[in-house]
């Protein structure tokens, strides 16, 4: 039997129509994988959402990398402030853990390997802070009044939050662990970022058994506020740890509760059995979500300084 290279019936014109299958089967994998080597390679610039960080003294700051090639080296022009630690597998694009060592200000350069790019970041080692945002419902527990009487006590609470909101909407508290235990408060982030404070004064942390927390503040010697803190709220070792060791580092991420937050409880029962009598208790609850860890803001000058 004579066998017919292949190579010849090609060039004879005579081809049947198994080999033009033999054909596409034996050059569609080396199309393929030569449009799949021809692909390049995204090289993305190297950003980072702000370029100044404040860093709690003896606590941990994650900085996010927003955008570079997870391959970066790092170098602070004072090492005895910060100790650096670099994620490369964090999304978006890789982070920094940052632990303060001693107060002070020095620069990091972080450096992308793959493209040569640097950032300087300005950081600011300070007294353990924390930050605080308020929401803007206000949550009523209202216990012996009858319908009506409970229809208006939240009708009234709805209209008039600002008397028993302890914050607006949207509005930050600071609190600053150091030898005067300030605090302050800022009507926006925009504010923060400028420096412009709304009150201020000092605050005190008070334990009882280990079973909550109350946070006092008194606003200029004029005013005193206090706020219990519940010891089954995600908040509670937040405020422990920042009250006796003096920082609040990065936290483990809770699915349950991404966000840690507070509620602020005041007792208007006073208040509002002058509508009636019967009232046994009204409190009112707000909610405050807390900044650790990895979430930023931007600070105006002198305000963690």
């Amino acid at each position: 039997m004579k066998v017919i290279p292949f190579s010849n019936l090609l060039r004879s014109g005579f081809c049947p129509p198994y080999a033009r299958l033999i054909v596409a089967c034996l050059f569609f994998p080396l199309i393929f994988l030569s449009c799949k080597k021809d692909k390049a390679v995204e090289i993305s610039d190297l950003k980072f959402p702000l370029d100044t960080y404040y860093v709690p003294v003896g606590g941990e700051l994650s900085i996010d990398v927003q955008q570079g090639n997870q391959k970066y080296t790092v170098s602070a022009k004072d090492d005895k402030l910060l100790q650096t630690t670099i994620q490369t597998a964090n999304p978006p694009a890789g982070n920094l853990r940052i632990s303060g060592l001693k107060k002070g200000n020095t620069q990091l350069t972080v450096r992308d390997e793959v493209t040569g790019q640097s950032a300087v970041l300005q950081i600011h080692v300070v007294d353990p802070y924390l930050v605080l945002k308020a929401e803007n419902s206000l949550i009523p527990y209202i216990e012996g009044a009858n319908t009506d009487a409970d229809q208006s006590i939240r009708k009234k609470i709805r209209d008039d939050s600002q008397k028993f909101g302890n914050f607006q909407d949207g509005e930050f508290l600071i609190l600053r662990n150091n030898a005067t235990q300030q605090f302050s408060t800022f009507k926006s982030e925009a504010d923060i970022a400028r420096g412009i404070i709304d009150r201020s004064g000092t605050y005190h942390l008070k334990f009882d058994n280990n079973d909550s927390i109350t946070l006092a503040l008194t606003y200029d010697n004029r005013e005193i506020a206090e706020f219990p803190i519940s010891a089954s709220s995600a908040a509670f070792p937040i405020f422990t740890d920042f009250s006796q060791e003096g920082r609040v580092g990065t936290q483990p991420f809770s699915p349950k509760d991404p966000y840690p937050h507070i509620y602020l409880i005041r007792d208007f029962t006073t208040y509002f059995q002058t509508m009636d009598t019967r009232i046994k208790q009204v409190k009112i609850y707000q909610s405050m979500d807390l900044f650790i860890g990895n979430r930023h803001l931007n600070f105006g000058k002198g305000i963690l300084e």
